[in-house]
């Protein structure tokens, strides 16, 4: 019993600290969907392993494999990137849809939240200009409405 306790404690204190220092609409997101069945280890835009997790408005509709592009206005995707060896949340590279942000981009607003040595995520939302970076690649998956997840039913 004060064996489970401790686990639970630790597990508590664990996802706060992942969490620390986001912004409100990422603070839950180890809450939300995780897309990929297995952790991402393959080469691409992003270094290292990750997950990436999708918030509600998505979700639902992922779940059940009736999706369909373009993605709603609030979902947000989100890559956790991890220290390999220490297993700690390092980088969160997010992105949001917002009606009327970036209409020739599909109207996603890109983010990055990194954890520098033992402290909290800290980051911020991109403006237009300054997401030119994540675009240039991200518009390779325009006809996924900018995602290179594979969505795959999980009933």
């Amino acid at each position: 019993m004060r064996l489970a306790i401790v686990a639970g404690v630790i597990a508590i204190a664990a996802t706060a600290f992942a969490q620390a220092g986001l912004p409100d609409e990422l603070a839950g997101y180890l809450g939300w969907t995780r897309a990929n069945a297995d952790r991402i280890n393959t080469p691409g835009g992003h270094r290292g392993s990750r997950d990436v997790y999708f918030n509600a408005p998505l979700a639902e509709a992922v779940l059940l494999g009736s999706f369909v592009y373009p993605f709603s206005e609030g979902t947000i995707f989100l890559n956790e990137g991890t220290d390999p060896a220490t297993l700690t949340v390092t980088t969160l590279l997010a992105r949001r849809k917002v009606a009327g942000f970036d209409p020739a981009n599909g109207n996603w607003q890109y983010g990055v939240f990194r954890r520098e040595g033992a402290g909290p995520l800290s980051g911020a939302w991109f403006a237009v200009a300054q997401q030119e970076r994540c675009v240039a690649c991200h518009v390779k998956a325009r006809d996924q409405d900018y995602a290179f997840t594979p969505f795959t039913s999980r009933r």
